[in-house]
Order: C-alpha cells, then structure tokens, then sequence
C-alpha cells in the first residue's frame, strides 16, 4: 500500500525565512536615520502614557513582561519625554526650626531654586547679626544709655544709705561695713563716746560696771528694730537692682529687636510668603530671650576628661535645612531608584553625640529620600527590590494612599529611641512605576489589596511585534540608532538581514520578530567585536553570523558532552 504524505508535510525552503538583503533600500546603517520612537510595544506604550496622564489618585503605573524586553529603558525614554513635555518644575523644600516647639520643625515650600537662596540669605543674615551685634553692645550710644540706667541706680541706692545713715546717727549708732567671709554687709554699731564700738563689747563694758545696764538694754532694742530697718533697705535695693537689670535687658532686647528687623527686612520683601514672616517673627522672639550667644564665651573643660569635646553652635538653631533643591532641574524630576533601601527611598533622622554623651537630634538632621526628591515628578522602582527590602513596601503604600510623606527613621525592633522629632509632613504628587515580570505582578494582587487601589493601571509588554515592511524598517533604524550611542562600526545590508533574522528566530514564529532589544543590543555589540578583529570598516553577514556561534558555543558544552555520551553507545535514545 503507497504512503500517503502528510498535508502537514513543511517544505525545507520554510524551515527557516531568511530576508534577502537586496530588498533592504539602503547599503549601509549610514544611509538611515536613527529610531526616535519606541517599537514593538504599542499596547504597553499607550497604558504607560495614559497612566502618566491621569491626573486623579491611584493612576500609578505597573510595568510588566519579561526580563529582556526592554521595560527599564523603555520607561526611561518615556518619563525623560514626558517630563521635557511638561516642563513645570515642583518647588524646593526646607526644614526650619520650631522656636515654640522644637520637636515639630517646619516645612517651607519655595519655587524652584529660591531654596538654595533662602538658605545662603539666612546665613548670611545670622553672620551679620554675629558680627553686627557685640558691635552695638560696644558702641557709645549703647555704652551711654546704660550709664544712664546706672547712674540713676546708684543714685537710688545712695539716697537710700544717706538717709538710713542720718536716721542711724540720730539714734547715737554708726553704719559700718563687716567682713563676713568674701562677701562685705552693712552693720550698725552703737557710738560710746562718739566712737563706733561692737555691742559685744559694750555688753563686757556694762558686766564691768563701766556702762549703765539700762541703757544698754535700750541700746539692744534700739539696735534690733535699726537691723530691721536695714533689712528692708536691703530687700528694696535688691528689687531696685533687679529693676535696673529688667531696665538693661529691656534696653538691650529694644536696640537688637530694632537693628534686626531693619536687617531682616529686605529677606523678607524678597519672598513674600506669610510661612517666612512667621518664621523670621519666631527666629528673632528667640534671639530676643538668648542674646548671651552673642557674646564670646569660653568653653569649660569637663572634670575627668583629658580632652575637650567640640562645643556646639549656638547659632545653629537658626539655619535652613534645605532637604531638596530643584534649581537645576527642568521639568518634574524622574528618578530610578535601584536600590530602594528604607533610607535610601524615604530618607531619616540622623542623630549625633552632644559633648556629654547622650544621643541627640534636630531639624538640621533630616534627610530627604528619593520619594521626595521625586515629588512633583516620577519615580521608577523594581518590584523585587522593594518587596525584599524591610519596611519599604507598607511605607510605599502608606504614602501613596494618604498623599503624604512623613521622614522617620526606620526602626522594626522598637527597642531603641532613635528620634523624637516629628517633622510637618510633606504633601505628595508623584507618580510611581514599578517594574516587575507576570508572576509578582498577580501574586501581589491576588494577596494584597491596595495594589488595585494604588496602581490602577497595568502597562504589559510583548515580547515579539508583527513581522511587516514598517517593523523591518524600523529595526535597521533601531540598529543605526545603537551604533551611534555606542559608537559602533556601521551595518552593511547583510549584516542586518542577519540580525533581523536573529530576531525573527528569537521569536519563535516567522510572522513575528521579537523584542528583546537587551539581548540583541548584545548582539551587535559582539558581532562590533569580531569585524574589528578582521579590520572591517563595516559590520557584514559573516560578523553576525560568527557572533551567534561565539555565543552558542560559550554556552553549548555540556550539550556536546552528552553528544559524546550518544555517539559512544553510553547513552542510548530508543
């Protein structure tokens, strides 16, 4: 009975397609002009630019396929594009001092690029005020003023000795100074014979019967009620000191209060915002109650250490913290994290040792991490990076789903105290793309539900795109495209049949040709290196074809063992 062929039967001719490099219209990549747009993922391009464009809460963006087709710098492309687009660049940030509640600093917004000025405007600010200052307290109209506050003291106090003076003299008593100690204290004494004499020793002059006992008893009583009056001369001059000091203080917070404000004045006419108004108010209220840090003190050597700790900066509670500075850029920012560690995605709150030892903390330590710095803008994260990190993915979500951004330190023991600073929060209006295969995009969202809530829109890429004149064309211009930004020799016509070839067969079906830019980037890098070894100015069919079986045979030798195995009989194929 005859054998009847299979209508199945493949020709040999279409066991593989081959491209004839005659119908390519051009001779060299040379004649090309390189690939400005993206190729081969319409449907993942469309969903990345429509999730870009929503401008409503949860239209963060997905980005799924496998490894290889290009999503990394497809993502890149498209933010970079977008951003030029859209030019609009989000503010700077800084952290302030709260004056009335050091453990909340504050937050300012400034447009871009006033940050960086409003910090070098407040230092310079403080460094006039440091040299400005002592020179006023100097100065002889300050000198005058106070020697006026003085005079009238001493003057007070004069009148108040004259006529205690007068009163004691006229009950036959002297004022006189005694020693006790270090310290000098006015005493009265009763006069005897017109002399001061010590009541002790009249009291030995009456045991003698050189002094009439009454009259000493009189003397006595007279003497306790002139130490009362004494006393409460005593307690008013102290009040009237503490009056004359309150007078100085007074005088001295005036005239600081009057040159600050003056100097001040042109800061804030420069920026305009009621947040820096507040802020300078607060600032200078502070200087007002702590103008001893203006004068020059010297630093004490603590008991038991051979050596001198730094000494802290007084003034450092009147700095800027800028934590993110947009002066240079040109539209929304676009971040790549690539390596999303708590610190390094939201930032902390470093701390530091104070000269006693102790563990301690301030506006001035606040970082910024990348979601801050990408405020305003885009920021591109890798899935299994994020999800293998501690921490990283709740805070993630949190943010994303109240729209702010708190800076802590991360700590997951809770043991230790790091800070207790709670900074104002930041308001959020990012984008965020995460980049991941199939398999972790379906997994999280069957076992977490925010994902559905927070990333609305997934962008999947092929890994193959039809096989037509259009997508051939454009893949000679995806190779002119690589040549020039590595700097590469040039493709002949076969050269690039040959790829394109690659390419198709990499799909695994003739209709199609595959998209996996990343491993055919390599491909022509390699086939570069073997027409340099022949000294060929051009890239031809030979160099891509020797390229393939380089890469074939650096991965093929446990295939040939077993090959060996098979034709000496020691394995055997039924």
């Amino acid at each position: 009975m005859p054998k009847k062929e299979s209508d199945k039967k493949v020709p040999v001719d279409k066991l593989r397609w081959r491209l004839d490099p005659a119908t390519l219209p051009f001779e060299t990549t040379e004649e090309l002009e390189p690939l400005k747009e993206i190729i081969g993922q319409k449907r993942g391009v469309e969903a990345f630019r429509f999730g870009m464009g929503m401008e409503k809460p949860g239209y963060n963006v997905f980005v799924t396929g496998m490894a290889g087709t290009g999503r990394m710098s497809t993502v890149r492309r498209l933010l970079e594009e977008i951003s030029k687009k859209k030019g609009s660049v989000p503010d700077d940030y800084c952290y302030v001092n709260n004056f009335k509640n050091p453990e909340a600093p504050i937050l300012l917004r400034l447009k871009p690029g006033m940050g960086l000025k409003f910090k070098k405007d407040v230092r310079n600010f403080v460094e006039t005020l440091k040299k400005d200052i002592p020179r006023l307290f100097e100065s002889q109209d300050y000198l005058n003023r106070k020697k006026e506050i003085m005079e009238e003291y001493e003057k007070k106090g004069k009148d108040f000795f004259k006529a205690l003076d007068k009163k004691v003299r006229r009950e036959g008593f002297a004022l006189v100074d005694i020693q006790v100690g270090q310290i000098k204290r006015p005493e009265v004494v009763p006069l005897v014979d017109g002399n001061p004499v010590h009541i002790d020793q009249v009291e030995a002059m009456v045991e003698k019967g050189r002094f009439p006992k009454e009259e000493f008893e009189e003397l006595k009583k007279k003497q306790e009620k002139l130490r009362k009056d004494i006393e409460q001369i005593s307690l008013e001059l102290r009040g009237l000191q503490k009056e004359v000091q309150g007078d100085v203080e007074k005088m001295d917070r005036l005239m600081f209060t009057k040159m600050a404000t003056e100097l001040a004045a042109p800061i804030k006419d420069n920026y305009k915002s009621k947040e820096i108004d507040n802020y300078f108010n607060a600032m200078l209220e502070d200087m007002t109650e702590n103008l001893q840090i203006f004068t020059p003190q010297t630093q004490q050597a603590i008991p038991g250490l051979s050596f001198v700790l730094p000494e802290g900066d007084s003034f450092q509670p009147y700095q800027v913290n800028l934590i993110v500075d947009n002066g240079d850029q040109k539209g929304p920012p676009v971040i790549i994290e690539s390596y999303p560690t708590y610190r390094n995605l939201f930032g902390s709150i470093e701390r530091v040792v104070d000269r006693s030892g102790v563990w301690k903390t301030d506006f001035s330590k606040i970082k910024a991490g990348s979601i801050i710095k990408a405020n305003g803008g885009y920021l591109v994260l890798n899935l299994l990076d994020a999800i293998t990190e501690p921490g990283v993915w709740p805070a993630l979500k949190r943010s994303l789903k109240t729209k702010k951004m708190e800076i802590q330190t991360y700590d997951p023991f809770y043991l230790f105290t790091t800070t207790g600073l709670k900074p104002e929060p930041i308001e959020m209006d990012i984008k965020v793309v995460i980049i991941s295969d199939a398999y972790l995009y379906h997994l999280l969202l069957a076992y977490d539900e925010d994902v559905k809530k927070i990333f609305k829109v997934r962008a999947d890429f092929d890994t193959s795109m039809d096989k037509n004149a259009e997508s051939i064309h454009q893949f000679a211009e995806f190779i002119k495209m690589r040549k020039d930004e590595d700097e590469l020799k040039p493709f002949d016509r076969t050269g690039v049949a040959a790829l394109i070839e690659y390419a198709v067969r990499l799909s695994g079906r003739q209709e199609k040709i595959s998209t996996s830019f990343p491993g055919i980037t390599d491909l022509i890098q390699e086939a570069d290196y073997w027409a340099n070894q022949e000294s060929q100015s051009v890239i031809q069919e030979g160099h891509v074809d020797k390229a393939i079986e380089a890469r074939v045979y650096r991965s093929n030798m446990i295939e040939e063992h077993i090959q060996e195995m098979i034709d000496r009989g020691t394995l055997m194929i039924d």
